[in-house]
């Protein structure tokens, strides 16, 4: 029997560590800062879990997109590896490194997630910006203050 598996979980992050059998998260993101342009964010993670469902071959991939003109920023696909639910009450995690993504412009950006090459109906929204220059010239992270982005 195979049921395709729900998405439960979806966080982008600076770090997502295990510590005592649980997971953390540090740096939760809503807006990446870059004092010019074009810009590389060096790390970040994608965190997912899948869960409710049954089967094998399941393959997940992740497109970034430049929310105004649609043109792909980062795209996963090649990076799939096939994973199995044995039951439906097992979950499977994914932790995914994201380095050295190049941002051409300051932009609203959407995560986008596949399962087997179907788009979910969750998406994940982050912005990157222009901040005035930080030490040393490098990306740096903060918050707007207007709560963290999931829409349906």
């Amino acid at each position: 029997m195979s049921k395709k598996p729900t998405l439960q979980l979806a966080i982008l992050c600076d770090e997502a560590l295990i510590e005592n059998g649980k997971h953390t998260f540090r740096g939760l993101f809503e807006q990446i800062g870059a004092t010019d342009f074009p810009a590389v964010h060096k790390k970040a993670m994608l965190v997912t879990r899948w869960g409710n469902g049954q089967g094998s071959d399941f393959k997940q991939h992740v497109i970034i997109r430049n929310e105004k003109t649609d043109k792909p920023i980062f795209n996963s696909k090649n990076l799939e590896e096939p994973f199995t639910l044995a039951e439906t009450k097992d979950t499977h995690t994914i932790r995914g490194t994201l380095t050295n993504v190049l941002f051409e412009e300051a932009c609203d950006c959407v995560i986008e997630i596949y399962l087997n090459d179907e788009k979910k109906d969750v998406e994940l929204y982050f912005s990157v910006a222009k901040i005035k220059n930080v030490a040393g010239g490098r990306i740096a992270q903060y918050f707007r203050g207007r709560g963290a982005l999931a829409r349906r």
